[in-house]
């Protein structure tokens, strides 16, 4: 069923009722780029065996409900762009996700411009090493709690929060980020932001870190006196528009 359905931009409803997929291992790209499909019916197709659900509603633009309660993930590896650019639903249940496998999360949420809140409390990510542009332009979120993130094999954050422009609370906290080696764009155009504690940040081996804070034009303080710049290459515009005080072991 891969692409099965990709570039079908005149669909606007389906229903999945007659499909019997007792042996897919792969589903990306199921429905990339419908761009006028609002409902999807039945989506109960047994994915119990897929390791792949990368780009499956990949600018589904028009869908404002998604029912994925049926569907399993326990083989899942890979989940980049899954939802990417899904502008227009509200809402996101995904109580029933098992991401003890997966590795890649990148813009998985990118650009879902409607969501306003999203419970990724049951979200097992010890495995997960890509989680770049995660939240891109998530710009209706206004809290998000992700100090349940198992953050340790983690490589990639660049722009994982960048213009998430109503975000006021964003919990970080025992966020190990010993293996990260990009931080650019991180934070850039949380503009609600009044606060941000990365004191369980290891800066360690970043190597970019340039607009990081780009606009955060409300936060009030700054406390980075943990992070190391030992190894960073690019620190470009990495305060730029940032109004808050900033508290570093030595200013760099």
């Amino acid at each position: 069923m891969e692409s099965m359905f990709r570039f079908s931009r005149k669909l606007k409803s389906i229903d999945l009722a007659s499909f019997t997929t007792p042996n897919l291992l792969k589903i990306s790209a199921l429905f990339l780029d419908c761009g006028k499909l609002k409902t999807i019916k039945n989506l109960n197709i047994d994915t119990s065996k897929v390791s792949d659900f990368s780009f499956m509603f990949k600018n589904c633009d028009s869908l404002r409900e998604l029912d994925i309660s049926k569907l399993e993930t326990k083989n899942a590896v890979n989940m980049k762009d899954m939802f990417r650019g899904c502008q227009s639903l509200t809402s996101l249940d995904l109580s029933n996700f098992d991401t003890s496998s997966v590795v890649d999360m990148s813009g998985m949420f990118y650009h879902c411009t409607s969501l306003k809140s999203l419970d990724l409390g049951k979200f097992n990510t010890k495995k997960v090493t890509k989680m770049d542009i995660m939240f891109t332009g998530c710009s209706s979120l206004v809290s998000l709690d992700l100090s349940n993130f198992n953050t340790e094999n983690v490589k990639k954050m660049e722009g994982i929060f960048n213009s998430c422009h109503s975000l006021k609370f964003l919990n970080l906290a025992n966020w190990n980020t010993e293996k990260v080696i990009e931080m650019n764009e991180m934070f850039a155009w949380c503009e609600s932001l009044t606060s941000l504690d990365l004191s369980s940040f290891s800066t360690s081996n970043v190597i970019t870190m340039n607009s990081m804070f780009y606009d955060c034009k409300s936060l009030k303080k700054l406390d980075l006196t943990n992070f190391d710049f030992t190894h960073v290459k690019n620190k470009d515009k990495m305060f730029d528009g940032c109004s808050a005080e900033i508290i570093m072991k030595d200013k760099e």
